[in-house]
């Protein structure tokens, strides 16, 4: 809801004449607030430090003695109970999975600068820069494309833009979605991941293929997609910072994401421009040119689909030595 309102702040601002790079400024600099708050306001010393492994998040549990009760608790058969160590009788009735060591797996020995310089990072990156580059261009150029698609003028545009509030309203009942994705029953994590990240570039291909129909009545169908790509990519910012890379780093990977999120979003003032010196002013150019930069973002899922086939690969060797 907060980015929500941030938005509604530019459109009005930008209705009140203040100058697009003006606007994009400020965002960068809200951005950069962001970033100094995940790096210097939480406190990382209080905080427990966690591990890699999903059910070793109490402080007190060794590995050790979970590994015996993952054990108990997945041989239901056995007849007689097992006698389990004092203290840990919560653990009777919940199930334990634990995780493999695959390709994909977190490691803590891994230094932040090895994490940032790898391909999953580069990728993820480009994935949410260009993702966030298309739906604030479309929020920063919001009124003035509708005024050149409009028939009825100021009543038309004053309607989109009521219509386009009122379907943000559909973030309450989207935003759960990217969480079930992710915490939904598979043999793999990263065809969860798949899903989550292929799901905002479907959205907003879909959403940049429908503002190319200068029609305003076609635009409601675009705005759904924007929310729907909208909603997805903040969420799934998150998940797979969580899942792919070491978890004493999400804050500074959650706040550099963003950062390099905000210094991209600059580029909508160039492109805002260009549209400016096009022949009758027509948008339809730079949508295109931003509809080609939505597919590049594919090659994020692409990767995930591809250490999927690896992990998969790797699992069958082993049941073939065994």
């Amino acid at each position: 809801m907060a980015l929500h309102k941030l938005w509604e702040i530019i459109q009005h601002l930008y209705a009140l004449g203040v100058p697009v790079k003006t606007i994009f400024v400020g965002y960068l600099g809200s951005t950069g607030i962001m970033l100094f708050n995940t790096a210097f306001v939480i406190p990382k010393h209080k905080c427990k430090k966690t591990t890699t492994r999903r059910f070793s998040i109490y402080p007190d549990v060794t590995d050790a003695s979970v590994q015996r009760l993952a054990t108990f608790t997945n041989l239901p058969d056995i007849e007689g109970k097992l006698s389990v160590p004092q203290g840990y009788e919560w653990l009777q009735s919940i199930e334990l999975y634990p995780v493999q060591n695959d390709i994909y797996s977190t490691s803590t020995t891994q230094s932040f600068r090895k994490t940032i310089a790898s391909c999953e990072w580069a990728w993820h990156t480009i994935w949410f820069t260009v993702l966030s580059i298309r739906y604030t261009y479309l929020i920063g150029t919001l009124n003035p494309f509708l005024f050149y698609i409009a028939v009825d003028g100021q009543k038309q545009v004053a309607m989109l833009t009521y219509l386009l509030g009122l379907l943000q309203l559909m973030i309450f009942a989207i935003a759960p979605l990217p969480g079930l994705i992710m915490d939904s029953k598979s043999e793999s994590q990263l065809f969860q991941a798949i899903i989550a990240t292929t799901i905002p570039i479907v959205a907003f291909v879909c959403m940049s293929l429908f503002v190319l129909v200068h029609i305003p009545e076609i635009q409601i169908i675009s705005f759904t997609f924007f929310v729907i790509g909208r909603v997805f990519v903040s969420c799934a910012h998150g998940s797979m910072i969580a899942l792919l890379f070491p978890p004493e780093y999400y804050g500074r990977l959650f706040g550099l994401g963003y950062l390099i999120a905000g210094i991209g979003a600059l580029l909508n003032y160039p492109l805002f421009n260009l549209t400016q010196v096009l022949p009758e002013r027509n948008p339809i150019y730079v949508d295109c040119i931003l509809l080609g930069v939505v597919l590049i973002s594919h090659g994020y899922p692409i990767l995930l689909w591809r250490k999927l086939n690896i992990q998969c690969k790797g699992e069958f060797r082993k049941l073939d030595e065994t």
